[in-house]
């Protein structure tokens, strides 16, 4: 190999603005080539709001105009933005990862290689491959390369290190998931939880007074290239013993006063330390700092996936660590953080994933209140590494697939770290529920998500059909809820359900509100079982005995019905008109349909559900008394 000489570009590229994805191996990798005397560009780009269309000329332009030898990256999601950059390379030029661990894209770079390896490449030498220390003694005889905080700072500053490793060492051969699968230590991460490849199956962290030494020269610089700076990212898997005695340094440097240390923990290390936490934070008050709590790795609140993740937790743990955060929080409401950027750890849908676990984390995220803690739970999906334990079990089920499908893409593309392995659902029903669940939550950010999850839950059991259309299942939720919306009405899960209690002679007309269009909806309706059939925007759903014909629009309403109008001792709201019917909404947020065929000119709609007003067992006192006011103003009116 000939030596390159040229220009070296490190390209630190992230998926979101507000990411806890750490840059310092690239700051590493960068301070140590600019002291090797090579030419470096860096580019810090984030796709944020973007479409890959529109981002990735923005890094291709920005290749081809350094003329570079080698484009270094630490992390590799889309393939598309890899072979994008590869082709403004000029010939002979070198695409290279910076990293130990293995990933799923790793073949579309021509070397993985650590700070080392990628000096060797440059110089000319074969690189060794990366590979991961197998021991605390390995870990301990390195020399640690400290990362300058100042060449990072254009990100969030962070302070790593010097502790290596994780001393969460659990077996995963020991628990049940995986007693059965051989697992080679060699080959397979076997220590820590299933779907960890940071946890490199060994630890080691030198004495207090040298981890202390490092975070504040870390800290220092910091503060010295960015004075303002307040949030600060400890990366430390295990922080909590020290956290004292750093706050506690603080007191006597009012340069660093008021910094906001960010650090994660697991769910038992915030009871085992809990004297150390509460002693940080006192110190923290004294210096107008925090401590911040961003993210705690709870991942399940169903016992087979947190024994499938081999978290040494249970559910119970999970609920009791949320009530511990809580009081630290009442108790130091201004020196303690855990909500701020509701980051915390949750995968709720894996291979594996069950109707039951799904409806089991739904209650307890309810009663709980997790979304005060964790955002968009509901898009939450494992990412599946090679080297991890979860990887050789989905491969053994036969989980693993060649692509991920169009309506759940890699969850490491919107969060921008490195490319997972493809994998279905063992259950296909779960796809569907999936779909329509993460789909009703981006239209409604409002709607709690325990309650969307239930709503998707209760359709796509209601109607199995869905499960081979899994791309249909959102349509009912969509349209009820839009519909739901424009009446009022909020139970978006019941209004779903509407189609699927129709009688044999019933017949329902819906305008069609989902951007699919009529035919799509009407594929949804027929996927659960039920007669659809689109006519222009609207779509006609009956029972066995009625017919599918085109909607017939109802005569006008008599001009006695109007807003404020009272009936009985409920006013009418407003009216708005249906392809079949006349809804005339009432206080509270219910909805009277008027229509003229089939001898049923009045329906009454409970928010999802259709009753027969001729049938008056079914409705309940107010109810029957705006019921026969309105007829007496439809007698009037005629």
């Amino acid at each position: 190999m000939s030596p390159l000489t040229g220009t070296v570009g490190v390209l630190a590229l992230h998926a979101q603005h507000d990411d806890f994805v750490e840059d310092d191996l690239l700051a590493t990798a960068e301070g140590r080539l600019r002291a090797a005397g090579r030419s470096v560009a860096v580019l810090r780009s984030t796709r944020g709001a973007r479409t890959a269309a529109e981002w990735e000329p923005e890094i291709r332009d920005w290749v081809a105009r350094h003329d570079l030898d080698v484009a270094v990256i630490l992390r590799a999601w889309d393939r598309a933005l890899l072979d994008s950059v590869r082709g403004a390379l000029r010939g002979g030029a070198r695409l290279v990862r910076l990293g130990s661990r293995p990933s799923a894209l790793d073949d579309a770079f021509d070397a993985v290689v650590d700070v080392n390896g990628l000096l060797e490449l440059l110089e000319g030498r074969a690189p060794l491959p990366a590979r991961l220390p197998a021991s605390a003694a390995e870990i301990r005889s390195l020399r640690l390369v400290e990362p300058d905080p100042a060449v990072a700072s254009t990100g969030r500053p962070t302070i790593r290190g010097p502790a290596v490793g994780c001393p969460f060492l659990a077996d995963v051969r020991k628990s049940a998931p995986f007693r059965d699968l051989p697992l080679e230590r060699g080959e397979v991460q076997t220590k820590g939880c299933s779907f960890c490849l940071d946890n490199i199956g060994a630890y080691a962290q030198p004495p207090e007074h040298a981890v202390l030494e490092s975070w504040l020269r870390q800290a220092r610089a910091i503060r010295a290239a960015r004075p303002d700076v307040r949030e600060v990212l400890l990366v430390d898997e295990r922080p909590h013993p020290t956290l004292p005695a750093f706050f506690r340094a603080l007191e006597a440097e009012p340069a660093l006063h008021g910094l906001e240390v960010m650090f994660k923990s697991r769910v038992d290390w915030l009871f085992e330390h809990e004297p150390a936490l509460v002693e940080a934070i006192e110190a923290a008050r004294r210096t107008g700092s925090v401590v911040h709590a961003y993210l705690v790795g709870f991942e399940s609140f169903d016992g087979f996936h947190l024994e499938l993740f081999n978290k040494g937790v249970s559910v119970e743990q999970n609920v009791a660590a949320i009530a511990k955060l809580r009081e630290l929080a009442a108790r130091f409401p201004d020196a303690f953080e855990f909500r701020k950027y509701r980051a915390h750890g949750v995968v709720l849908f894996t291979p594996w994933t069950t109707p039951a676990a799904l409806r089991e984390n739904a209650r307890v995220m309810r009663e709980v209140r997790f979304d005060e803690l964790r955002s968009e739970a509901l898009r939450t999906r494992l990412r599946l590494q090679p080297r991890t334990p979860l990887h050789a079990l989905a491969e053994r089920d036969g989980l693993l697939c060649a692509s991920f499908d169009e309506g759940r893409t890699d969850r490491a593309i919107e969060q921008g770290y490195d490319a997972s392995t493809p994998w279905r659902f063992r259950e296909p029903s779960v796809e569907a529920i999936f779909r329509a669940a993460t789909q009703l939550g981006a239209l409604d950010r409002s709607l709690p998500e325990p309650d969307v999850l239930d709503a998707a839950l209760d359709l796509v059991l209601a109607a199995p059909g869905l499960a081979e259309a899994p791309e249909l299942a959102p349509l009912p939720l969509l349209q009820a809820a839009r519909e739901g919306d424009e009446l009022g009405v909020r139970r978006a899960g019941d209004a779903a359900l509407l189609s699927l209690i129709a009688t044999r002679r019933g017949r329902l007309v819906r305008r069609c509100r989902v951007a699919e269009g009529a035919e799509a909806l009407a594929r949804a309706y027929r996927a659960c079982g039920l007669n659809a059939r689109a006519f222009g925007d609207d779509v006609v759903v009956a029972g066995d005995e009625a017919e599918l014909t085109p909607p017939v629009a109802p005569p006008p309403l008599p001009s006695t019905l109007r807003s404020g109008v009272r009936l009985g001792d409920v006013r009418l709201l407003r009216v708005i008109a249906e392809p079949e019917a006349h809804a005339l909404v009432l206080e509270p947020a219910r909805a009277v349909r008027v229509r003229a065929h089939d001898g049923r000119p009045y329906a009454l709609r409970y928010g999802a559900w259709a009753i027969d007003v001729d049938d008056p067992t079914t409705l309940e006192g107010r109810e029957k008394l705006a019921i026969r006011a309105l007829v007496a103003h439809l007698a009037r009116g005629s």
